[in-house]
């Protein structure tokens, strides 16, 4: 037997049961055995790296919340020097603005703004609760620093002025590295110039003028968590300690008596790493057993990393007497689930024959589903069942015979007649429709160029760009007429608001097509570019055709009006027109121009006619205000100010490149100049072509 007939290969529903039943049961046992032995063999190791993990949460919280204030505290800065709202040129103000701020806001220590050329101002919190204020500025080659206390009422304490090369403040981590970014970001940590201790920094730059016009710095020590270390205990007398990450040593732990306990333990730890403490893998957790004065410890080693630059190891020293109670506890609960894991498994097997129905209930349920016409494009389940696997082909099939009968027909309206149980009739009534009509320029000249299942593929992408936007704007294809689609909007179900969905899928639609086009030139493609009417109006929407055979489609003379208006863009260079009435509709939701008072053909009474711009507020100035002086222009041309009519139209196609409606209207006011119309001429242009 090949592989391919054993992949192939179908069993009957009687020996796939008792195959999965037994299956369970071997499953179940074995994996109760793999459990209880995995417990006895790593209890201890597993349980040091769970208190691990958790302590280090603990502690990586407590950083993020300070790493997170700062970069907000920072940007918030950032923005308001932007604006203008922090006073970055008046130091003064500034410094005392930064030492309020440290004041009420414990989460970090300083907090200070460094000017190009040296001056600068900080705010640094003291042991004893007040806030020291400094402020520099260059004196001669040097520097000079002023500083005053402020204590915690307010009353201000001169504290000693120092001057020197050493206090360039430029030269300090913070600002250099500040001043090449305008986001915050974090120093690695790095000795303290005020005290001496390790400690981190925060630094963006404010930018102006294309240069640095002067970097904020905020930043915290170590402290805050040398105090949470001190009141943490791990077990009954396991402790934490952090270490840095290059070299190993400690840099922050409990109370001086267990630091000088438990610092042994973790250096011989550290020794015994299997790399070097830089090249340990961010969230590892390295257990290590040490014998220290007769006791035997369990040390865990994790490094951790909130920023890159920002990286440190977290030791766990725990008495290995106190772990194994830990580990017994552990050991219950594993065995409590191997005991579970077995009773899920027997129950599982008296409930299998009802499991391997499952892929029964998916394949009758998505049939449920097809008998309201919801014809899903999700295969469904397969199986080595042979009965399962006959039903599941067979409704394949189906489906994928509904689905090329969908193609030809309005799925809605289908979906409509099932869920109301009624069988398709020849008949139709009167509604108001919004008309889409669209059609492709030059499409004669592009067929010729192109052999003819070339032209189909090319056509049918296009298609597919139209059909699926007037489809997401709640529109109904009603017919491809070569090239040209015709579509409407609000039947057969009733949308209140089909007259702006019409407008924005036509809008839509020339915004998806210039997209496409790029990738139609990449391949050689036509570049179609489409022209579309809208009309809004009272038609006659059904079923329309002979008893025997029809199509759900729109007659009426609207259908005609938004063909016209269609190929009326030709005469002025426009992509979109629409009737009075639509427009009327749609209103203020839109951005519109009043091209001209015209008749198509085949009508002797005329309308006004708008090109559709965009949505209101998406047009662009330089448009609007074309659109403007061409409507000054047109009603001077309707009140035969024929001169004025031609400057404004001559302005407006100044300001509108390529805009043929302007020209095309100015050629016309020119010939009235010459040869005035009528008496009874009311400005109707009444077409002659289509």
């Amino acid at each position: 037997m090949t592989r391919a007939d054993r992949n192939n290969r179908r069993y009957s529903l009687r020996i796939t049961l008792s195959t999965i039943i037994i299956g369970l049961l071997i499953f179940s046992m074995g994996g109760t055995v793999v459990i209880i032995l995995t417990i006895r063999t790593r209890s201890l190791d597993m349980t040091s790296r769970v208190i691990q993990k958790e302590v280090s949460q603990h502690i990586a919280t407590k950083l993020q919340d300070r790493f997170g204030q700062a970069e907000d505290t920072l940007k918030e800065y950032l923005r308001l020097a932007k604006r203008g709202l922090v006073p970055i040129d008046d130091l003064f103000v500034l410094s005392e603005h930064l030492a309020a701020r440290i004041r009420y806001d414990t989460r970090y220590e300083w907090f200070g703004f460094l000017l190009p050329d040296g001056r600068g101002c900080s705010a640094i919190r003291r042991e004893d609760g007040s806030v020291a204020l400094f402020r520099t500025r260059p004196a001669g080659g040097t520097f000079e620093v002023t500083a005053e206390a402020i204590d915690e009422d307010g009353r201000r304490t001169v504290l000693e002025t120092s001057s020197g090369e050493g206090t360039d403040f430029r030269e300090t981590p913070w600002f250099m590295l500040g001043a090449k970014h305008t986001e915050p970001v974090w120093t690695k940590r790095y000795v303290r110039a005020y005290d001496g201790a390790y400690g981190w920094a925060c630094t963006a730059s404010v930018q102006r003028e294309g240069g640095v016009a002067g970097v904020f710095g905020m930043g915290f020590g170590l402290a805050f968590l040398e105090d949470y270390l001190k009141d943490l205990y791990v077990a009954k007398t396991g402790r934490a300690f952090l270490l840095n990450r290059l070299t190993g040593d400690i840099v922050a732990g409990p109370a001086a008596e267990d630091r000088s306990r438990l610092s042994p333990v973790v250096e011989k730890a550290v020794a015994l790493l299997p790399q070097q403490p830089q090249d340990v893998h961010v969230g590892k957790t390295h257990s290590i057993s040490i014998s220290q004065g007769g006791i035997d410890y369990v040390v865990a080693l994790e490094v951790q990393e909130l920023r890159r630059e920002t990286a440190w190891i977290n030791a766990l020293v725990i008495p290995e007497t106190e772990i194994v109670g830990f580990a017994s506890r552990y050991l219950v609960i594993g065995l409590s689930a191997t005991g579970g894991l077995f009773l899920v498994g027997l129950i599982l097997a008296g409930r299998i024959s009802k499991r391997v129905a499952a892929p029964l209930r998916i394949i009758s349920a998505d049939l449920e589903r097809v008998g309201g016409f919801d014809i899903s494009e999700q295969s469904l389940p397969t199986s080595r069942i042979d009965e399962i696997a006959i039903v599941a082909d067979s409704a394949e099939r189906m489906k994928a015979s509904l689905r090329s009968f969908s193609r030809y027909v309005p799925t809605e309206l289908v979906r409509d007649l099932l869920r109301e149980g009624q069988e398709a009739r020849l008949g139709g009534k009167t509604r108001s429709l919004t008309l889409f009509f669209s059609d492709v320029e030059g499409f004669t000249t592009i067929s010729e160029r192109m052999t003819p299942q070339s032209l189909v593929d090319a056509l049918g992408e296009y298609l597919d760009v139209v059909t699926g936007v007037v489809g997401q704007c709640h529109g109904v294809i009603d017919k491809y007429i070569g090239d040209g689609i015709l579509a409407f909007f609000n039947a057969p179900h009733d949308d209140p608001d089909h007259v702006s969905h019409a407008c924005l899928s036509a809008l839509r639609v020339q915004e998806a097509l210039e997209s496409k086009r790029v990738e139609w030139e990449a391949a050689g493609m036509p570049l179609f570019h489409t022209r579309i009417g809208l009309h809004t109006d009272d038609v006659v929407v059904g079923n329309i055709g002979t008893p025997e055979r029809f199509s759900y489609t729109v007659i009426g003379d609207g259908v005609n009006l938004s063909a016209r208006l269609e190929s009326l863009n030709k005469a002025y260079g426009t992509w979109i027109l629409v009737s009075d009435n639509t427009q009327n509709i749609a209103g203020n939701r839109f951005e519109w121009r009043r091209i001209d008072l015209t008749a198509v053909k085949g009508r002797q009474t005329g309308e006004s006619v708008y090109e559709l711009l965009g949505e209101s507020g998406k047009v662009t100035d330089d448009i609007l205000r074309a659109r403007d002086r061409y409507e000054a222009a047109l009603e001077a041309y309707l009140n035969r100010r024929f001169e004025e009519a031609i400057r404004g139209f001559e302005e407006a196609a100044q300001i509108r490149e390529k805009d043929k409606a302007s020209v095309t209207m100015r050629k016309r006011a020119e010939m009235y100049l010459k040869s005035p119309p009528s008496k009874d001429w009311d400005g109707v242009f009444v077409h002659t072509e289509k």
